[in-house]
């Protein structure tokens, strides 16, 4: 969907920008910005999004703390945010360019139930998600 299409997009910069860096730098090249391409890659890859730092960095054989430390390194942004930033695209996205109901939502988006799904949702927007539907929603 458009999300997916946002993170191929922002993967691709992140490694050109990689590239980039990497030739500059007598090609040493600097794994962590892998990391980082691979964590994006990961993030658009499945359809329902893991919001635990262990699944990642089990992906990438890291140690959760060694992973959040990568990342927040490499981006200035710690793997929480960047985890919270693409479900909540997601979320902003199902809601307002499908029909499904919120507990559809909810479990489309791997939350064990529409009332955790809404005060996750609240927590990072202010208003509850039935009311973002109602907003924004495209008819």
């Amino acid at each position: 969907g458009v999300v997916v299409s946002l993170m191929h997009s922002l993967c691709y910069l992140l490694h050109q920008s990689t590239s980039d860096w990497a030739i500059l730098s007598n090609q040493t090249g600097d794994r962590r910005h892998y990391y980082l391409l691979n964590f994006l890659a990961l993030l658009g890859k499945y359809s329902h999004p893991d919001r635990s730092l262990t699944f990642y960095a089990d992906k990438m054989f890291l140690t959760p703390k060694s992973f959040s430390t990568v990342i927040k390194v490499v981006s200035g942004t710690s793997a929480a945010e960047w985890i919270n930033e693409y479900v909540m695209m997601e979320a902003k996205a199902l809601l307002q360019h499908t029909e499904t109901n919120i507990s559809e939502t909810a479990y489309q988006l791997n939350f064990p139930n529409a009332s955790f799904f809404g005060r996750y949702f609240k927590k990072h927007t202010g208003m509850s998600p039935g009311d973002f539907k109602k907003r924004f929603a495209f008819q």
